[in-house]
Order: structure tokens, then C-alpha cells, then sequence
């Protein structure tokens, strides 16, 4: 039964959002880069993913049942140092949970994928996902869980913020017309992370919107819930006619708590 929790990159988007959702059912404790997490100071290691002898320091200090990485930063580093931690956790009989992402079925986007399908990445960022996972299973086994993102948004995400400072300041914002993405928030990926961990669930989980979205067409909706009817977008296009960075899910055992699509992630962000 996993009662303590340890979260990489706990002073990151998501990594706050999860310490906050966790506390109180779990004991928590999170790493930093820079800048603790304000509301969890005193539960914070200070962590450097270029030195990888502090792997077995924090993990061993933290005593924790569960490690969940959601590391950012050099993406050979981190491999390094999740391949570290893998082989740490396994002669500890700990397990791990790895948020990854939609980029590692992106060297053939054209379509949706699902958990079930081979990982097929072609960026460097995908790359690096889709090499994780498969190192680390290879270790870990049926001790590694594996959460795969979509695009994320959220009141207090990156994207929001960089969309709210170019509507003050009457600046576009370029996006892709071509772009199918399906998409979460920050507070909803917590809620089903938390789910997983409670029921004691394990696998391959795509924590994604039930529907896949138009990016260009997307961002217009938020932007008119936000108030602004007269605001124009540059465009972008890429060379095929349609671009997905989209998962889906065909897992039945998530609560129908946790369905949802992209109008319910509009109405979390505005």
C-alpha cells in the first residue's frame, strides 16, 4: 500500500498541482531545480538531474513508495538519471510512475493514438519519452506506471499566460491550422494520478480529453470566453494536411468521473 509519495520536479506545473492534490491522503515530499514550492518548503529536496549520485541519496532519504517524475530539463540527463533511479527502485521493491507524453507517436502523425499502440517518436523530445519508457519498463517492470500528456492548459499554464499577455498587449499569437491535439489541464491530470495511485492501478494511461481538437479553432473559443471578439491570429501550416498530437484512451477501468472533453477544459482555464 503506498502511503508516502515522492514527486520529481514538485516545483514544476504539474508537479505543484500533484503535491497540493496528494497531501492529506499521502505524505508528500517533492524536488527543486531553483525555487521550492512555496506551500511545501520544508518537504523539498534541492535536486540537480546533472549530478546522478544524488538519485539513491534522494530516493533512500525520501523513503517513499512511489516515485513520480515529472522532470524537465536535458533530455540525455534525465535519461541517465531515470535510468538510475529504475535500477535503485527495483532493488527496493519501490515503484514509479513516469509522466511521458503524446510526442512519442510523433514521427507519424496522422493520425490518434491509444495505449495500446507501438510508440513510434520522431523528435528529439520524443525520443527521449519514448526511450525512457521503454528502459525503465525493461527494469521496473510491472513497478512502472506510465502516464502519457496531451497538450496541457490551465489558469496559471505557460500557454494561458503567454495568450493573456499578448491580448493586453494587442500582439498575435501564431498557431497552426493544421494542428489536432487533444488536451487536459493541469488540476484534472492531479485528480486522475490520484485515482490511479487510491485503486492501486498500473499499465499505460492516457490522461487526455475524450475528443480531439482544432488548435487554431480551440484557442478562438478561449479567446472569446475571455471576453475578446475582435482579437486575430497569424497562421501557420504544417506539410501535411492534418497534424495530430493526439491520444485517446480505450481503458474502461478510470471512474466516469474523469470523462470529459475539450469544452469542460475551456471552463476550468476561464
Amino acid at each position: 500500500m503506498i502511503k508516502k509519495v515522492l514527486i520529481l520536479g514538485g516545483s514544476g506545473f504539474v508537479g505543484k498541482t500533484l503535491m497540493k492534490e496528494l497531501d492529506g491522503d499521502f505524505e508528500i515530499l517533492g524536488t527543486y531545480y531553483n525555487n521550492p514550492n512555496p506551500e511545501f518548503k520544508e518537504k523539498m529536496f534541492k535536486f540537480d538531474v546533472n549530478d546522478i549520485t544524488s538519485v539513491k541519496y534522494i530516493i533512500k532519504k525520501s523513503d517513499a513508495d512511489l516515485v513520480i517524475s515529472c522532470l524537465r530539463g536535458d533530455y540525455d540527463k534525465q535519461l541517465k538519471f531515470h535510468i538510475e533511479a529504475a535500477k535503485y527502485l527495483k532493488k527496493t521493491s519501490k515503484k514509479m510512475m513516469f509522466c511521458s507524453s503524446a510526442n512519442v507517436f510523433d514521427k507519424n502523425p496522422t493520425k490518434a493514438y491509444y495505449e495500446d499502440d507501438p510508440t513510434i517518436a520522431g523528435s528529439e523530445y520524443g525520443i527521449y519519452k519514448e526511450t525512457c519508457e521503454k528502459e525503465m519498463k525493461q527494469i521496473l517492470e510491472d513497478d512502472l506506471t506510465i502516464v502519457r500528456l496531451p497538450m496541457i492548459f490551465g489558469k496559471e499554464s505557460p500557454r494561458i499566460k503567454a495568450l493573456q499577455k499578448a491580448l493586453e498587449n494587442n500582439k498575435g499569437v501564431y498557431l497552426y491550422e493544421n494542428l489536432y491535439a487533444s488536451v487536459n489541464t493541469n488540476t484534472r491530470i492531479a485528480k486522475q494520478i490520484r485515482y490511479i495511485i487510491e485503486e492501486e492501478k498500473g499499465g499505460i494511461f492516457h490522461l487526455a480529453s475524450e475528443d480531439v481538437i482544432n488548435h487554431l479553432e480551440f484557442y478562438k473559443d478561449i479567446v472569446r470566453e475571455m471576453g475578446y471578439s475582435k482579437f486575430k491570429f497569424g497562421r501557420k501550416k504544417f506539410k501535411i494536411d492534418k497534424y495530430y498530437l493526439a491520444i485517446l484512451s480505450n481503458r474502461s477501468d478510470l471512474s466516469d468521473d474523469f470523462d470529459f472533453n475539450s469544452r469542460d477544459v475551456i471552463k476550468d482555464i476561464v
